[in-house]
């Protein structure tokens, strides 16, 4: 899970700092140098602005992809506002855009950043359900209904098992446990259940979490 999160991290920590360099840094002054286009491998072309600026007594340049609308209304010699953050040995630089251009070569990046997010908050949130379980669920009895056959080369089994609730609801839940661990697992076998009284069919196979310590 650590590399997902990794990745959600860095997704954000790029985006949000570009935000910042952009709406939060004094533009400087800059001039176009060179457009050019470039082919990549698929066959796509990008469309690039090389562009030196002035900070302090110091010129520097740099290069940014943009989009073919905006490249046409570029020229070689026009002026341009650039901004630019310092940190440390560390320069970043980007040449200052409408928000519609931002917005128009951005979305993809912000949307995918978003789901990928999104996907990591919901399967920490899930992770974190047997813990509170363990913690504060309800305990019962009830018995495992199906055994589903593991898929071939899958290192865990998928166990469907019937408990009830407080009010007398029979409730029908499932839950995947590794196919090492010890002990004999069979159908109507008896089983501790925990589950939440408000979701009953959020729910755990005591016997065989890994969270009984937790």
């Amino acid at each position: 899970m650590l590399p997902y999160i990794l990745v959600a991290i860095v997704l954000l920590a790029y985006l949000l700092g570009e935000l910042f360099l952009l709406l939060g840094t004094a533009p400087q002054p800059g001039r176009i140098g060179r457009l050019y286009v470039t082919t990549g491998s698929g066959g796509g072309t990008t469309c690039n602005v090389e562009y030196h600026y002035v900070v302090g007594t110091s010129i520097y340049g740099g290069t940014d992809a943009v989009s073919r609308p905006f490249y046409s209304n570029l020229k070689v010699g026009m002026d341009v506002n650039v901004h630019v953050l310092t940190i440390g040995p560390f320069q970043f630089r980007e040449m200052e855009k409408s928000s519609s251009e931002y917005w128009g070569t951005h979305w993809f990046l912000w949307l995918s950043a978003i789901l990928w997010c999104g996907v990591v908050l919901l399967t920490l949130k899930a992770r974190g359900i047997p813990r509170r379980l363990v913690r504060n669920g309800t305990p019962v009895m009830g018995r495992i209904a199906e055994i589903k056959a593991p898929r071939p080369g899958s290192n865990t089994v998928q166990l469907f098992y019937e408990f009830s609730n407080g009010a007398g609801q029979k409730i029908t839940a499932n839950d995947v446990v590794s196919k090492r661990r010890p002990g004999r697992i069979s159908q109507g076998q008896e089983v501790v259940v925990l589950y939440d009284p408000a979701m009953p069919r959020r729910a755990i196979l005591y016997d065989f979490c890994d969270y009984k310590a937790g």
